[in-house]
């Protein structure tokens, strides 16, 4: 199972240099697992789609004044931040 979570960079640091969480952090971390967001099983890779913005343009569509679209290869060429889960 993969989740999201948020937790101080104090704290991810400590972990990664120690490789150990301190009794002292055990609430933070417990605290952001509960409020972590689980990641859906088979999920696809995931990537910052606000930076996709800079590269929309708009089409005239048939049904409405414009679409605003992106280039299929700018989304398949985007940095993936989690790749996907391949079950």
């Amino acid at each position: 199972m993969k989740v999201v979570i948020d937790i101080p960079k104090y704290v991810y640091d400590m972990v990664k240099e120690c490789k150990e969480i301190i009794d002292a952090d055990n609430e933070i971390v417990a605290k952001a697992i509960i409020s972590g967001t689980p990641l859906p099983k088979d999920h696809g890779r995931l990537i910052d789609a606000d930076i996709l913005e800079i590269y929309v343009h708009e089409i005239p569509d048939k049904y409405c004044d414009v679409k605003q679209v992106v280039d299929y290869d700018v989304i398949k060429d985007a940095s993936t931040i989690i790749e996907a889960d391949e079950g």
